[in-house]
């Protein structure tokens, strides 16, 4: 296409062709074109086609299409406070977002967050920014970005904000300082749109598949749970079930709804079954948390234990749970962990691998589960790229 981008650039293109483009992104199954339908939207477009571009708000197959839709639609069309919620979403961050070891979709929902703040007042988007900023459990490039964030939020003007800053900087301590100082009378206005609310649907990582239990065997309740079709009266009465300590198959039943259409709200419901005396449960209980709420980092003792004493079903998902947090988390005695248990060599050879393959899902880069049967290259890598980190985590 790249006489339709120049073409795009020059603001040439007719209505026909735009409307054929859009439609093409809405229904299109093969997306070989993508990069350049969504350029040209972004060039020549307009938000009349906004349809067309969110449908790749969540599409994993490629975090650099969904960085450049959500760029489209909050910054070229001035859409922030229609896809708020999606902003607030990516900068808490999604599991899929990873390329390369980089988070493209949260990298740039920083960038369109400390723009949106120069303009507009919200304490729950600027306190957000500040929480990550100071997150000790945050990669030092998240903190960064969310000091650039908050630099571009006090009206630093873009040609004197870094591109890369590190939480050592004045500069960043300056943005903390200052944005810390804001909320303090930040309001939250009433939103100026009907905003688009980012799916409730939980979108669970790639690696829980091999955990849950056979979908043939699935419950009706479950099943609509798993399509979003429950109403909250009846989330509600599944949390308040667990709450009284419900057992035998219908606590995995009630957790695995909760695993689908829950909200972490009602994380005291599950965590009670963390402790559970029955080995599946009480790992179906670290799924929901970790996997389905994004609840990891105040539940990291409960990973650590299952990764020393979980029976091996339970311990492999520990660590895919470990190696997963850690690619864009910090935890050293987490990480220790692994590494302690990779050169046991007291362990069984399973336990070794698999605390290997969580050290190299941690470095990797992409998402996805443990890789067993790492070649020659990739554990000599895990193993350098791990102790390099260790001397910094």
């Amino acid at each position: 296409m790249p006489d339709l981008i120049h073409r795009a650039r020059q603001r040439l293109l007719s209505r026909a062709e735009l409307d054929e483009i859009a439609a093409k992104l809405e229904y299109q199954e093969t997306f070989d074109e993508l990069s350049d339908q969504l350029l040209a939207m972004q060039l020549a477009g307009d938000a009349r086609y906004r349809r067309a571009v969110e449908r790749y708000l969540s599409f994993r197959g490629r975090v650099t299409a969904a960085a450049r839709a959500l760029r489209v639609l909050c910054f070229d069309w001035k859409l922030t406070e229609d896809y708020f919620e999606w902003l607030i979403g990516f900068i808490e961050g999604v599991d899929w977002d990873l390329a390369f070891g980089t988070p493209e979709v949260r990298t740039q929902a920083f960038h369109l967050a400390g723009y949106h703040l120069q303009s507009t007042r919200s304490r729950r988007l600027l306190g957000l920014l500040v929480q990550v900023a100071e997150d000790p459990c945050e990669q030092p490039s998240n903190r960064g970005d969310a000091g650039r964030a908050l630099m571009s939020a006090a009206g630093v003007p873009a040609r004197e904000v870094p591109l890369e800053l590190s939480t050592a900087d004045p500069g960043w301590a300056r943005a903390v300082r200052d944005a810390t100082d804001r909320l303090r009378s930040e309001p939250e206005p009433p939103p100026t749109v009907e905003r688009r609310p980012m799916p409730r649907l939980v979108q669970l990582p790639d690696y829980v598949g091999e955990f849950l239990p056979d979908p043939e065997a699935a419950s009706d309740l479950v099943e609509r749970a798993r399509r979003n079709e429950l109403p909250q009266a009846e989330l509600s009465a599944v949390a308040d079930a667990l709450r009284r300590r419900a057992s035998g198959p219908q606590v995995r039943a009630h957790l695995m709804v909760m695993l689908y259409a829950g909200q972490a709200c009602d994380a005291d419901a599950a965590q009670t079954y963390l402790t559970s005396a029955e080995p599946d449960v009480a790992g179906l209980a670290l799924l929901v948390l970790c996997a389905g709420w994004k609840l990891t980092t105040p539940h990291l003792d409960d990973v650590q234990r299952l990764v020393r004493h979980g029976e091996p079903p339970q311990r492999r998902l520990a660590l895919s749970i470990a190696g997963s947090y850690l690619a864009t988390r910090r935890s050293r005695p987490l990480l220790e962990l692994i590494v302690s248990l990779a050169e046991d060599a007291g362990q069984p050879e399973a336990v070794r691998a698999e605390a290997l393959s969580a050290m190299h899902r941690a470095i990797d880069g992409f998402p996805g589960g443990l890789i067993i049967d790492l070649d020659e290259q990739e554990t000599a890598r895990a193993w350098t790229d791990t102790r390099l980190r260790l001397q910094w985590e």
